[in-house]
Protein backbone atom coordinates (compact mmCIF):
# COMPACT_ATOMS: atom_id res chain seq x y z
CA UNK A 1 0.00 0.00 0.00
CA UNK A 2 2.92 2.36 -0.61
CA UNK A 3 4.32 1.97 2.92
CA UNK A 4 7.76 0.86 4.10
CA UNK A 5 8.47 -0.19 7.68
CA UNK A 6 11.88 -0.45 9.26
CA UNK A 7 13.19 -0.43 12.81
CA UNK A 8 16.52 0.71 14.17
CA UNK A 9 19.26 -0.16 16.62
CA UNK A 10 18.17 2.70 18.88
CA UNK A 11 14.60 1.45 19.24
CA UNK A 12 12.54 3.38 16.70
CA UNK A 13 10.06 1.91 14.21
CA UNK A 14 9.62 4.06 11.09
CA UNK A 15 6.67 4.16 8.73
CA UNK A 16 7.88 5.68 5.45
CA UNK A 17 5.98 6.73 2.36
CA UNK A 18 7.42 4.50 -0.39
CA UNK A 19 7.06 7.14 -3.13
CA UNK A 20 8.31 10.28 -1.42
CA UNK A 21 10.58 8.76 1.22
CA UNK A 22 8.96 10.98 3.84
CA UNK A 23 8.47 9.64 7.35
CA UNK A 24 4.76 9.06 7.97
CA UNK A 25 5.22 8.38 11.69
CA UNK A 26 7.60 6.85 14.22
CA UNK A 27 6.95 4.63 17.23
CA UNK A 28 9.26 3.55 20.04
CA UNK A 29 10.37 -0.05 20.66
CA UNK A 30 12.91 1.23 23.22
CA UNK A 31 15.73 -1.14 22.21
CA UNK A 32 17.51 -2.67 19.23
CA UNK A 33 15.09 -4.26 16.77
CA UNK A 34 16.99 -6.85 14.71
CA UNK A 35 13.84 -8.63 13.56
CA UNK A 36 11.82 -7.30 10.64
CA UNK A 37 8.53 -5.56 11.27
CA UNK A 38 5.54 -7.41 9.80
CA UNK A 39 2.23 -6.04 8.55
CA UNK A 40 -1.16 -7.70 8.88
CA UNK A 41 -4.36 -5.80 8.12
CA UNK A 42 -4.34 -2.46 9.91
CA UNK A 43 -1.44 -3.32 12.21
CA UNK A 44 2.36 -3.50 12.27
CA UNK A 45 4.09 -5.91 14.64
CA UNK A 46 7.67 -5.42 15.82
CA UNK A 47 9.76 -6.76 18.67
CA UNK A 48 12.86 -5.64 20.54
CA UNK A 49 15.77 -7.06 22.50
CA UNK A 50 16.56 -7.33 26.20
CA UNK A 51 16.24 -3.68 27.34
CA UNK A 52 12.61 -3.64 26.16
CA UNK A 53 11.77 -7.33 25.61
CA UNK A 54 8.35 -6.93 24.07
CA UNK A 55 6.39 -7.89 20.99
CA UNK A 56 4.54 -4.69 20.01
CA UNK A 57 1.37 -4.07 18.02
CA UNK A 58 1.12 -0.64 16.35
CA UNK A 59 -1.70 0.85 14.26
CA UNK A 60 -0.62 1.30 10.61
CA UNK A 61 -2.56 4.56 10.31
CA UNK A 62 -0.72 6.53 12.99
CA UNK A 63 1.75 4.32 14.90
CA UNK A 64 -0.34 4.26 18.04
CA UNK A 65 0.62 1.32 20.28
CA UNK A 66 -2.26 -1.15 20.58
CA UNK A 67 -0.62 -3.59 22.99
CA UNK A 68 2.68 -5.11 24.02
CA UNK A 69 3.35 -8.72 24.93
CA UNK A 70 5.84 -9.16 27.75
CA UNK A 71 6.04 -12.95 27.94
CA UNK A 72 9.80 -13.12 27.23
CA UNK A 73 12.27 -11.35 29.55
CA UNK A 74 15.28 -12.07 27.30
CA UNK A 75 14.16 -10.24 24.16
CA UNK A 76 13.43 -11.24 20.58
CA UNK A 77 15.73 -11.76 17.60
CA UNK A 78 13.16 -13.68 15.55
CA UNK A 79 10.81 -12.04 13.03
CA UNK A 80 7.18 -12.84 13.92
CA UNK A 81 4.99 -14.99 11.66
CA UNK A 82 1.28 -14.13 11.44
CA UNK A 83 -1.60 -16.30 10.23
CA UNK A 84 -5.24 -16.75 11.18
CA UNK A 85 -5.22 -14.15 13.96
CA UNK A 86 -2.16 -15.61 15.69
CA UNK A 87 1.46 -14.55 15.96
CA UNK A 88 4.40 -16.94 16.48
CA UNK A 89 7.78 -15.57 17.55
CA UNK A 90 10.93 -17.12 19.01
CA UNK A 91 12.54 -15.76 22.15
CA UNK A 92 15.88 -15.55 23.83
CA UNK A 93 14.09 -17.33 26.72
CA UNK A 94 14.13 -20.60 24.65
CA UNK A 95 10.40 -20.47 23.94
CA UNK A 96 8.41 -20.21 20.76
CA UNK A 97 5.52 -17.95 21.76
CA UNK A 98 2.05 -18.09 20.21
CA UNK A 99 0.16 -14.85 20.84
CA UNK A 100 -3.34 -13.66 19.97
CA UNK A 101 -2.89 -10.93 17.33
CA UNK A 102 -5.91 -8.94 18.51
CA UNK A 103 -5.28 -8.89 22.27
CA UNK A 104 -1.57 -9.62 22.70
CA UNK A 105 -2.32 -12.44 25.14
CA UNK A 106 -0.33 -15.66 25.22
CA UNK A 107 -2.07 -18.69 23.73
CA UNK A 108 0.80 -21.13 24.36
CA UNK A 109 4.59 -21.37 24.55
CA UNK A 110 6.87 -24.25 23.53
CA UNK A 111 10.28 -24.61 25.21
CA UNK A 112 13.41 -25.71 23.36
CA UNK A 113 16.95 -26.31 24.63
CA UNK A 114 18.34 -22.90 23.60
CA UNK A 115 17.39 -19.45 22.32
CA UNK A 116 15.31 -19.16 19.16
CA UNK A 117 16.62 -16.64 16.63
CA UNK A 118 15.17 -18.46 13.63
CA UNK A 119 11.97 -16.88 12.36
CA UNK A 120 9.09 -19.36 12.29
CA UNK A 121 7.29 -20.42 9.13
CA UNK A 122 3.58 -21.33 9.33
CA UNK A 123 2.20 -23.65 6.64
CA UNK A 124 -0.76 -26.02 6.60
CA UNK A 125 -1.55 -25.75 10.31
CA UNK A 126 2.07 -26.37 11.30
CA UNK A 127 4.81 -24.06 12.53
CA UNK A 128 8.43 -24.88 11.65
CA UNK A 129 11.49 -23.15 13.14
CA UNK A 130 15.06 -23.76 14.19
CA UNK A 131 16.74 -23.30 17.56
CA UNK A 132 20.26 -22.64 18.72
CA UNK A 133 20.01 -26.13 20.29
CA UNK A 134 20.75 -27.60 16.79
CA UNK A 135 17.14 -28.76 16.19
CA UNK A 136 14.49 -27.98 13.60
CA UNK A 137 11.06 -28.28 15.21
CA UNK A 138 7.62 -28.81 13.72
CA UNK A 139 4.66 -28.02 15.99
CA UNK A 140 0.91 -28.09 15.65
CA UNK A 141 0.19 -24.37 15.15
CA UNK A 142 -3.08 -24.63 17.03
CA UNK A 143 -1.92 -26.07 20.36
CA UNK A 144 1.90 -26.09 20.26
CA UNK A 145 2.16 -29.87 20.40
CA UNK A 146 5.47 -31.15 19.04
CA UNK A 147 4.98 -33.19 15.87
CA UNK A 148 8.65 -33.88 15.19
CA UNK A 149 12.20 -32.56 15.53
CA UNK A 150 15.43 -33.16 13.62
CA UNK A 151 18.93 -32.54 14.99
CA UNK A 152 21.35 -30.90 12.56
CA UNK A 153 25.10 -30.21 12.79
CA UNK A 154 25.00 -26.75 14.43
CA UNK A 155 23.06 -23.85 15.87
CA UNK A 156 20.13 -22.83 13.71
CA UNK A 157 19.73 -19.11 13.34
CA UNK A 158 18.44 -19.00 9.77
CA UNK A 159 14.75 -19.13 8.99
CA UNK A 160 13.18 -22.08 7.20
CA UNK A 161 11.89 -21.83 3.66
CA UNK A 162 9.13 -24.29 2.83
CA UNK A 163 8.22 -25.04 -0.80
CA UNK A 164 6.01 -27.95 -1.77
CA UNK A 165 6.35 -29.50 1.68
CA UNK A 166 10.17 -29.49 1.49
CA UNK A 167 12.03 -27.52 4.19
CA UNK A 168 15.25 -25.66 3.33
CA UNK A 169 17.34 -24.37 6.27
CA UNK A 170 20.96 -23.57 7.12
CA UNK A 171 23.09 -23.93 10.24
CA UNK A 172 25.80 -21.75 11.79
CA UNK A 173 28.42 -24.28 10.60
CA UNK A 174 27.74 -23.26 7.00
CA UNK A 175 25.74 -26.27 5.86
CA UNK A 176 22.40 -25.92 4.08
CA UNK A 177 19.84 -28.72 4.47
CA UNK A 178 16.86 -29.97 2.50
CA UNK A 179 14.40 -31.85 4.72
CA UNK A 180 11.84 -33.79 2.71
CA UNK A 181 8.65 -35.29 4.14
Amino acid sequence: DGEVYTATYDGVLFSIDARSGEVRWTARTYDDTDASAVVDGGYVYACAEEKAPYLYCFARADGREGWRYDGNPGGYYSTPAIAGGRIWVGGEDRNLHCVDAETGRRIWAFRTGAAIWSSPCVVGGKVVFGSRDHHVYCLDARDGRELWRVRLDGRIISSPLIVGGVIWIGTATGYFYCLAP
